[in-house]
């Protein structure tokens, strides 16, 4: 299930940044990444049959697919900035440290750290639109029914 692993990454990735910039004294003030959403949009559509009785069904399928990617694009897009952001402070942080070498470290981990959040949230939004594509086609083909 999509939400489920969104959280999972979400969870995952919180406790990476926090810990992987640890120079210096502080974390990111933004603790809360639940700010960009749920990305289980397929999940919160109505039922397949929803557009089974206009003449339109088809188009409103194909339609409503659109939309559910448009809002995955956001919700992803919130994930990484609310992390990309997390990742600045992680960095800030880094800086404060005393020692050049712990510094240099700190820095590369965040950076890292941050590939990997980057990398595991466009996978959750291939994951995503594949939903969208498949409640689509399910649609649809409630349409072409007799």
């Amino acid at each position: 299930m999509i939400s489920l692993r969104w959280l999972s990454l979400v969870f995952a990735s919180s406790l990476l940044l926090t810990t992987s910039g640890r120079a210096g004294t502080f974390d990111s003030p933004f603790a809360d990444s639940t700010i960009c959403g749920a990305g289980d949009v397929a999940g919160s559509l109505a039922t397949v049959d929803a557009f089974v009785l206009s003449p339109h069904c088809a188009t409103l399928c194909k339609k409503t697919e659109s939309d559910c990617k448009a809002f995955v694009r956001k919700i992803a897009a919130c994930y990484v900035s609310f992390f990309g952001t997390a990742a600045q402070f992680a960095l800030r942080n880094c800086a404060e440290g005393s020692d050049p070498v712990t510094v240099k470290a700190c820095k590369l981990s965040t950076a890292a750290t941050l590939r990997g959040i980057k990398e595991g949230i466009a996978l959750e939004r291939g994951g995503a639109f594949a939903d969208c594509e498949a409640w689509s086609a399910a649609c649809q083909a409630v349409c072409a029914a007799p």
